[in-house]
């Protein structure tokens, strides 16, 4: 059943922006009210569209842009409606265009590398190294320790005779 209805919003992803489109003009200039499902209907369909187009978190603040645009000029006309759904909207595509950012950033992270790699010869050595004594280094030789870092990588630091350089 899932697939079907994929199979369905994938093949008239065409039509479902332009009724987002068309949605979007009349709530905005031609509805005197506001009505919250014809608004969950439109961000449904924009959430849509998003996912159909595989669109980048820009378009969502392209749009945040213009309808922030159009109730800026609208104030000046004193169409306090189309102000009021203009901000409205600019809020809606700001918070999906965020969501859209995070997840886009989520995805393209890389995996935390794993500091305690048992098999990793050079977690042995630094394993070695960080529990040696002062009797099984020979005086007057100069020590390399390596210690893992929580981020990844080693920091290094060395000896002479017992004292930190």
């Amino acid at each position: 059943m899932l697939k079907r209805v994929k199979k369905l919003v994938f093949k008239y992803k065409v039509y479902i922006l332009g009724i987002f489109c068309l949605g979007l003009i009349w709530d905005i200039f031609f509805n005197p009210q506001i009505f919250d499902l014809a608004v969950l209907s439109l961000l449904f369909l924009w959430i849509l569209t998003v996912f159909n187009f595989k669109f980048k978190p820009k378009a969502s603040f392209i749009l945040a842009t213009i309808s922030y645009g159009i109730s800026f000029v609208f104030q000046f006309f004193n169409k306090e409606m189309i102000v009021e759904k203009g901000v409205s909207w600019f809020f809606l595509f700001l918070l999906v265009g965020l969501v859209q950012a995070f997840i886009s950033t989520a995805a393209r992270r890389k995996p935390p590398v794993s500091v305690l790699a048992d098999e990793s010869p050079s977690f042995t050595k630094i394993v070695r190294d960080s529990t040696a004594t002062k009797e099984e280094t020979p005086s007057g030789s100069t020590e390399l320790t390596e210690v893992p870092r929580a981020g990844g990588g080693f920091i290094r630091s060395s000896t002479k005779n017992g004292k930190r350089r």
